[in-house]
């Protein structure tokens, strides 16, 4: 019998893990709620809860989140990587900077110090520079899709369109269902102005992650290419009720609005918006 809270919090944890992993990110917050205070304030937890506000593009508290665990736990390597993509949304320059130095003090061989330098470079508009770091975060971790991901991006921001599609074909090689992969391809086949493919490349990210307000947002805007209103409106519907205080997401239901001539409607969300 006195293992039972021991048991009973095992239980919570791994299907706090199991909600993250399918994206079921409301019922992961609300499960890591059911642990006690003393588990819950570990760095492990705070991280996890701080990956789920990543996941839903809340970028403002995830970072927080980050570095109160920062603070408490400064040599902590684990997690550090999402950390420094929060800060990339953020463009929190100076502090993606501090996070890399002090990284590559204590962890020089970690991938995660290198893809932290890398979206330091990247932040900072170094795509070379920012390419290296995550050639060689794959290195260190030849199966690390989230760092294959991130060298797409830099290639697709230096142009070479081969290497971004190599790049991103890599990821998933290595992680059927990473939806950030998807995302990069049909990103850049929407740059191409190949939007049909595009499309089925954002729903096979979508189908992984039902909730992303930016794969929402994305997926609208090739909607709004082919001339199919309906379909963008109802994705975006989606996005808001997930994300709906997100810019993007206010910003691109407001055009969207004003596209199909609904001005009184899209001066509310811009009203909204303005009130951010």
């Amino acid at each position: 019998a006195s293992l039972d809270p021991l048991w009973s919090c095992l239980a919570v944890l791994g299907f706090s893990y199991a909600y993250l992993f399918a994206f079921q990110l409301d019922d992961c917050l609300s499960s890591l709620d059911r642990l006690p205070w003393c588990l819950r304030a570990s760095s492990t937890l705070q991280c996890l809860r701080a990956r789920v506000y990543y996941e839903k593009c809340d970028w403002q508290r995830s970072s927080q989140i980050f570095a109160r665990v920062r603070d408490h736990d400064p040599a902590r390597i684990e997690d550090m990587d999402v950390y420094s993509s929060v800060l990339w949304h953020l463009r929190a320059t100076v502090e993606l900077a501090a996070l890399s130095q002090d990284l590559l003090l204590r962890h020089p061989r970690a991938v995660e110090t290198y893809i932290t330098m890398g979206n330091c470079f990247s932040a900072h508009r170094n795509h070379e520079r920012a390419i290296r770091c995550f050639r060689r975060a794959v290195q260190l971790d030849p199966a690390n899709s989230y760092a294959y991901t991130l060298l797409g991006h830099e290639h697709m921001a230096c142009e070479d369109m081969p290497a971004a599609t190599q790049a991103f074909q890599q990821a998933l090689a290595h992680q059927t269902w990473h939806y950030n992969a998807f995302y990069g391809m049909g990103f850049l086949a929407l740059r191409q102005e190949r939007p049909s493919q595009a499309s089925v490349l954002l729903q096979r990210a979508i189908a992984i992650h039902p909730t992303h307000p930016i794969l929402l947002c994305l997926a609208a805007t090739v909607h709004v290419g082919q001339g199919d209103f309906t379909s963008a409106l109802a994705l975006l519907d989606s996005a808001e009720t997930h994300a709906p205080n997100h810019p993007l997401v206010l910003f691109r239901r407001a055009a969207l609005l004003t596209d199909m001539d609904r001005d009184e409607e899209s001066l509310q969300v811009l009203r909204r918006l303005q009130d951010l």
